[in-house]
C-alpha cells in the first residue's frame, strides 16, 4: 500500500490479514474442489456444494452489510463457478446410473 500513497487506519492491519488469509484458504477449498469434481470423487461434489452454498449465502451480507455490489457479484459469481459443475457431475452420474439395466 506504501507505493500507492495509502494509508490504513490503526486496528485495520489485524483484521485485514485474517480476511486475506480467509480468502486465500477459501480460493484453495475451492480449487480443491473443483479438482475432485473433475476427478470424479464423491467428496468433490460436496466439498463445492458446501463452499457454494457458503459463498451465496455472503454474498447479500457483502451486499447489505458493506454496500460492495462489486464484492457480491464477485461472490454470486465465484459461487455459481462452483455449483453448476457440481450439478452437472451429479446430473450426468445420476443419468449414467439411470441408464444402466439392472443387474448390469
Amino acid at each position: 500500500m506504501a507505493g500507492r500513497q495509502l494509508t490504513m487506519a490503526p486496528g485495520v492491519e489485524v483484521p485485514l490479514t485474517f480476511l486475506g488469509v480467509a480468502m486465500i484458504v477459501r480460493g484453495l477449498v475451492a480449487g480443491l474442489a473443483l479438482v475432485w469434481i473433475v476427478n470424479g470423487k464423491p467428496e468433490g461434489l460436496f466439498l463445492a456444494r458446501f463452499v457454494a452454498l457458503t459463498i451465496l449465502l455472503s454474498a447479500p451480507v457483502v451486499y447489505v452489510r458493506l454496500d460492495r455490489p462489486e464484492f457480491a457479484i464477485g461472490d454470486v459469481a465465484h459461487g455459481l463457478l462452483l455449483l453448476v459443475p457440481a450439478l452437472i457431475v451429479r446430473s450426468s452420474r445420476h443419468l449414467r446410473h439411470s441408464t444402466t439395466p439392472p443387474g448390469g
